[in-house]
């Protein structure tokens, strides 16, 4: 026991360091996102569309290792993330617009429901708002993706400022924390 009251501050420390570590690079992600929007959209998209490529080969790979009834399913889903990837590396910005396109067609099927199933609703005003709201968003993207494109980059851009702003509140909170561990000893 001990040794595990000796470790409780080193591991404060190190979580205090890794959480600054995590807020300066969502901070800096943050505002690289409002100033130059479509570059760090771009490079963010590579970056996943690459991990998306070591993904699939990875499923890939262990798909034919394995003997599974749904192996077929799970090559054909290996194939795919693999040829997603590399769409995103190609044309990152295209495949930018492709997914504001589907988040556009998604949000007039959801305000579509929303305004059919207003009737079950405990509060059909709202739910009919809501749909509605939802089906001009939808639109919106579907005619202006690239305006899209850089809306949500920049409600992006504020939730990591805002999870840039926890982490270093998080990491101030960790350095005020006093732990009595004579506790520890005694058991």
């Amino acid at each position: 026991m001990k040794y595990i009251s000796r470790s409780i501050p080193d591991l404060l420390k190190v979580s205090k360091r890794m959480l600054i570590l995590r807020g300066i690079v969502l901070l800096l992600l943050g505002i690289s996102m409002f100033y130059k929007p479509l570059f760090t959209l771009w490079y963010l998209t590579v970056v996943i569309g690459i991990l998306v490529i070591i993904d699939g080969i990875a499923a890939l790979a262990a798909t034919m290792r394995g003997k599974n009834q749904l192996r077929s399913i799970m090559i054909i889903d290996a194939i795919f993330m693999i040829l997603l990837g590399f769409f995103a590396v190609i044309s990152p910005l295209m495949m930018d617009v492709v997914w504001i396109m589907l988040i556009g067609i998604w949000e007039i099927l959801s305000g579509l429901q929303s305004i059919f199933l207003r009737a079950e609703s405990d509060a059909p005003r709202l739910t009919l708002a809501s749909g509605i709201i939802s089906i001009i968003i939808g639109i919106f993207f579907l005619a202006a993706p690239s305006a899209g494109i850089m809306g949500i980059t920049w409600l992006i851009a504020l939730f990591l400022l805002a999870a840039s702003a926890v982490c270093f509140f998080t990491a101030w909170k960790i350095s005020r924390v006093t732990v009595d561990l004579s506790i520890l000893d005694e058991l």
